[in-house]
């Protein structure tokens, strides 16, 4: 299901993804702000990212907050291809905003 991470972790998480490879969907949020989209009604604003055996993702940012992103159930197919089925791993670090420190680089050097 397609979601953004909910806005009590901070600005910065990492996912590892183990086992078999599968896709990645992105979306933007608020498609208006995506232009080069906007005048080609047969143009996405979805993006579409592999993710191998052993990849790693960062989300931060603009990406972080303004873009939704989840994983369909296979099979998975990319680049006209679809790829092999198989048992996947994922492991997501998040961390906690603290109430007291707004700016995410202050999460970072405490």
């Amino acid at each position: 299901r397609m979601h953004v991470d909910r806005a009590n972790f901070d600005d910065i998480i990492v996912g590892f993804s183990l086992g078999a490879a599968v896709v990645m969907d992105l979306e933007p949020l608020d498609t208006r702000e995506h232009d080069e989209a906007a005048s080609d009604p047969t143009r996405s604003h979805a993006k579409h990212v592999l993710l191998e055996e052993g990849s790693v993702y960062v989300f931060s940012g603009h990406v972080r907050w303004k873009w939704k992103h989840g994983i369909k159930q296979g099979p998975h197919r990319y680049a006209d291809e679809e790829l092999p089925l198989g048992e996947r791993t994922s492991i997501t670090l998040r961390r906690l905003r603290r109430p007291d420190q707004k700016e995410s680089d202050d999460l970072w050097m405490t």
